[in-house]
Formats: structure tokens, C-alpha cells, sequence
């Protein structure tokens, strides 16, 4: 099709503005270091932009890494991908991790702020050990090499999704704490 995917080819997919703080390095070369049959989609623009995409043809991997600038089809690309990576410096809650586990893709991230409060390490995806692009990597080929678990990984992760984060959840919870303000 138009993104140059082969069905057969596993995808891992990132979301995010090409800055420093979502440190899209680290992903690139852990992509980098995998089987050619793993892809890596990158959404979004930023001041990296340029820089990103010459460092990638530089290390000769432009067949491996899709730059597709920003999207607003994000469920559907979401959809065609089987795995959602996140190697940020820090986060608050991840909207776009929230979006790819609600559309049942487990995750391979770092282990920071904000991405604990969603990744159940070895339930819902994987936490690696901040900067480490080996175990980043590691996790990727694991879930290459697993499609069952990946599939039931991403299950997990939008049960917990639904359980915790969806907006009958957080209505329930803002008109318990309403009623507690007004009979304080």
C-alpha cells in the first residue's frame, strides 16, 4: 500500500513531536539493530524533522523507518501496527500511549514518570531501564518473535484502559469527589 508495508513485516509505530524530550534517537536505533522484516512508523513533525530523517538515510535505513509528518488518521495507522514504543526523557500521562493501548497495542517504553502510571511491566508491554537501547531492542525482537503474547499484551492494555481511564470511570470518580466538596 501507499506506506510501502508488507503484511508480513512486523510494525512498530511512535507517536509523537520530533523534539529532543521524546528522544526518537534511541527508537531508530534500536529499529536499527533488529531484522529488516521489523519496521518502525514515526508520527509527527517538530524541529527534528530534518535531522531525524538525515540521520536515518545516513545510516542507510530509510526502507526501515517511515517518516509520515502529521497525521490525523492516527487510530487506523494504530491499527495496521503491532507495536507502540515510547522512549520520551519524561511524560506526564501519555496521550498517545493511552490512544495505542485503546486500540489494544502493548508497549515497549522506558521506565519514567507518567508511562509507569500506564505499562504493567510484562503485562500490558514492557518497562525498560531509561537510555538502554539493547533491552529496548530486546523487547521489540521478543514481541517479533511472540505474536500471540503481543496480541494478549495489547488486550491487556486496553481492559486497563477501559478499567481505569475511560470517561465513564473518570465521570464516576469527579462526581463522587463533588458530591465529597459539597458535603464538607
Amino acid at each position: 500500500d501507499a506506506l510501502r508495508l508488507d503484511k508480513k513485516d512486523f510494525t512498530v509505530i511512535t507517536v509523537a513531536e520530533l523534539i529532543k524530550r521524546k528522544n526518537i534517537y534511541d527508537i531508530i536505533a534500536a529499529i536499527a539493530s533488529l531484522s529488516d522484516k521489523i519496521r518502525l512508523i514515526i508520527v509527527g513533525n517538530g524541529t527534528l524533522w530534518k535531522e531525524l530523517k538525515d540521520y536515518v538515510k545516513n545510516e542507510g535505513l530509510p526502507k526501515k523507518v517511515l517518516f509520515l509528518g502529521r497525521k490525523t488518521d492516527i487510530p487506523e495507522l494504530l491499527y495496521i501496527s503491532d507495536l507502540f514504543v515510547m522512549t520520551s526523557l519524561h511524560e506526564g500521562l501519555p496521550k498517545a500511549m493511552m490512544e495505542a493501548m485503546a486500540m489494544e497495542k502493548p508497549i515497549v517504553a522506558y521506565n519514567i514518570r507518567g508511562v509507569r502510571d500506564l505499562v504493567v511491566d510484562g503485562k500490558t508491554g514492557f518497562l525498560v531501564p531509561f537510555g538502554d537501547v539493547k533491552s529496548l531492542a530486546e523487547k521489540i525482537l521478543f514481541f517479533y518473535e511472540h505474536p500471540d503474547i503481543c496480541k494478549e499484551m495489547g488486550k491487556k492494555g486496553r481492559e486497563k484502559i477501559e478499567q481505569e481511564f475511560s470517561l465513564n470511570v473518570i465521570m464516576e470518580q469527579m462526581k463522587n469527589l463533588y458530591i465529597e466538596i459539597l458535603e464538607a
